[in-house]
């Protein structure tokens, strides 16, 4: 018997009870094909094919990348054969090879995760994702911590979401199963509940935080790791991407900010009760990859997202960045946490996707490459997606473009984008409100882009660009009311 520390993989297919049931024959041939077509795969990952379980399949790799790689591939061969709609689950842990066969505990880790896969798709456990963290071309989405059978150790599943995979659309919620496998007599259960209503009665503000085991509101910008040619940039850059997400947050007001000049104390916190944020930053010779992860005061991962940028510049990549990680982090914490955190009158709604603050940061460049590398973006998005924000950052785009190539077609282009669309919801109808007063300002015409700016400040008050509009083009009304006497 040889221990080990491997990486184990599970899989089965989806309706094969059935499929037996109506013909038996055709199940077989789809088990000798799984095999034909599986066996060179992991083969080709330096996996070993323990054994066969029915329609399943018992795997090990010796590192957890090869094993997520392989599944990838197998999900792909899988999806073009017939009735061939596998579950896959990863776990790793210490195991013990035997008359190849894996025994151990990890071993029905990754057994039990499996069926919590969707159908197609690839279910991990936190260890897995750990493992991949300094990899940011694997992205995961947690779906909690479901009761394993036969598993007494509390285990975080997530679900690769990267590299078009599917997401099952079950989520768990964490539990304390000791706790839950105890049973109390009738007098006392009475008992205990109305001792422990006062003490919660009374004492809910202090003693909230520590039952919240997964709900966070504070987050602390940690470490911020930029890999990049001209290492005299790092600095300036860190610093720039630091103070830009700090106030993004700062200005939001929806969680907590521990800042470097900010103690716990300060901010009436429990110490042990914030996440941390940590961006890795690395350029490539094609390509820059960034990763942000927020990691529990434990150092285990909370979430993470990857993303692999094409455009190179980085002074783009970072403006991009500052609108797009407190974005992120801000949503994360509150949709992972379940909870609404309010912390001034002012819904502050995070109402767009990710694709929206990436492709603003383009924008907000105003280099001319840039504005045509986000219009034709958006215009291939457009294809597939019918959200109304494409359309009105199109529009956008269209205008900026303006800029540089001082063509009225340009404009023209803007306007028709939006008599095209009818825009419903009140965000959307500000944006709109914004981007006509983007085209009345270039026009020249500054009384009709007041009018319009004030409208989209009136209908979505929590876009603060909006207001930064309104004092530019305000600004320029005043210094001509002055000069014309």
């Amino acid at each position: 018997m040889d221990r080990k520390l491997a990486a184990i993989l599970f899989s089965d297919i989806a309706g094969f009870t059935q499929l037996t049931a109506g013909d038996e024959e055709k199940a077989v041939n789809l088990i000798n094909h799984q095999r034909e077509l599986f066996q060179p795969i992991v083969a080709e990952f330096d996996g070993e094919w323990l054994k066969e379980i029915g329609d399943g399949l018992l795997l090990s790799f010796t590192s957890s990348k090869k094993a997520i790689n392989c599944a990838i591939k197998l999900q792909q061969k899988a999806k073009n054969i017939d009735n061939l709609d596998i579950r896959i689950g990863l776990h790793q842990g210490d195991v013990i090879i035997s008359d190849n066969d894996v025994l151990g505990d990890d071993v029905n880790i990754a057994a039990r995760i499996e069926p919590i896969s969707a159908i197609g798709g690839i279910a991990v456990s936190e260890k897995v994702v750990m493992d991949l963290s300094s990899s940011p071309e694997y992205s995961f989405k947690m779906l909690g911590s479901p009761e394993l059978k036969g598993v007494k150790q509390k285990v975080k599943v997530f679900s690769l979401s990267s590299h078009s995979m599917p997401v099952p659309k079950v989520k768990f919620s964490v539990q304390d199963n000791e706790t839950s496998r105890k049973s109390l007599s009738s007098i006392f259960s009475i008992l205990a509940t109305i001792v422990f209503t006062l003490i919660i009665f009374y004492s809910y503000p202090n003693i909230m935080p520590y039952f919240q085991a997964d709900q966070y509101n504070t987050l602390k910008i940690d470490n911020i790791d930029i890999d990049i040619k001209k290492k005299d940039e790092q600095k300036s850059l860190i610093t720039a991407l630091k103070h830009g997400i700090e106030k993004k947050i700062l200005d939001n007001g929806r969680i907590n900010l521990i800042t470097n000049n900010q103690s716990h104390s300060s901010l009436s916190i429990n110490t042990s009760r914030f996440l941390s944020l940590n961006t890795i930053i690395k350029e490539n010779e094609e390509n820059i990859t960034v990763s942000f992860i927020l990691n529990k005061p434990d150092g285990t991962i909370y979430d993470q997202y990857n993303k692999e940028y094409t455009n190179t510049n980085l002074n783009v990549i970072t403006n991009t960045l500052i609108n797009l990680i407190p974005v992120w982090a801000i949503s994360t914490i509150l949709s992972n946490g379940e909870k609404e955190v309010s912390l001034n009158e002012e819904d502050i709604r995070l109402h767009y996707p990710m694709e929206y603050y990436e492709l603003l940061g383009i924008l907000n460049s105003q280099e001319k490459n840039n504005i045509q590398d986000a219009i034709i973006k958006l215009e291939e998005l457009n294809i597939t997606n019918e959200d109304k924000w494409i359309d009105l950052m199109m529009a956008e785009a269209y205008t900026l473009g303006f800029i540089d190539n001082r063509s009225e077609s340009f404009l023209a282009e803007a306007e028709y984008i939006l008599k095209q669309n009818q825009f419903l919801d009140s965000n959307d109808k500000g944006y709109e409100s914004y981007v006509r007063s983007l085209i009345s300002y270039y026009r020249d015409d500054i009384d009709q882009a007041l009018v319009n700016i004030k409208q989209a400040i009136k209908t979505d008050q929590s876009e603060k660009r909006y207001r930064t509009f309104h004092h530019k083009v305000r600004s320029i009304k005043l210094n001509r009311m002055t000069t014309n006497g």
